[in-house]
C-alpha cells in the first residue's frame, strides 16, 4: 500500500527520488535479509536435532534433504544479494522511488516467507509428519 502511494503521488515520488541516503537504507535491508537467513538456518536445525533425539538416522536424512529449506535459503539469499546490488547507485536504470517500492515489497515477501517457514518447521516437529515422510520414502 505504501509503495502504491509512493508511485501514484508525484510529489511524494519526487521527494523519494531526491533521497540521498538510499544506499545505507538498502544496505541495512540487506543486513535484515541476512538476519532472516540466519533465523531460517536456526529454525532448520531444530527439527533435525529433535529427529536425532527421537528417530532413526533415516529420518534425519529425510529432514536434512528438505527441499522447502533449500528453496527458502535460496530465495532469501537472492533477496539479500539483490538488496546489496540495489544499493549501488547507477547499476540499474531504475528511479529511486521504484527501488524503494521494490525493496519494501521484497521485505514484505521475506517476512511472509519467514512466517510460512516457521509453520513448516512446526509441521516437521510433528511426529506424525516424521512417520509419513518415512512411509512415503519407503514406498
Amino acid at each position: 500500500m505504501i509503495g502504491a502511494v509512493i508511485l501514484i503521488d508525484p510529489q511524494l515520488q519526487a521527494m523519494v527520488d531526491s533521497f540521498q541516503q538510499l544506499e545505507s537504507v538498502l544496505t541495512q535491508l540487506g543486513a535484515t535479509y541476512g538476519t532472516i537467513l540466519a533465523l531460517v538456518l536456526t529454525l532448520s536445525i531444530i527439527p533435525i536435532q529433535r529427529a536425532a533425539e527421537a528417530w532413526s538416522p533415516s529420518i534425519i536424512r529425510l529432514y536434512r534433504r528438505d527441499r522447502v529449506t533449500y528453496v527458502t535459503f535460496l530465495a532469501l539469499g537472492l533477496c539479500c544479494i539483490a538488496s546489496f546490488l540495489f544499493a549501488i547507485r547507477g547499476l540499474f536504470s531504475l528511479p529511486v522511488s521504484a527501488v524503494v517500492v521494490l525493496s519494501l515489497a521484497l521485505l514484505g515477501v521475506n517476512l511472509d516467507m519467514l512466517r510460512w517457514y516457521h509453520g513448516h518447521v512446526w509441521s516437521l516437529l510433528n511426529p506424525v509428519h516424521a512417520v509419513s515422510l518415512a512411509l512415503k520414502e519407503t514406498k
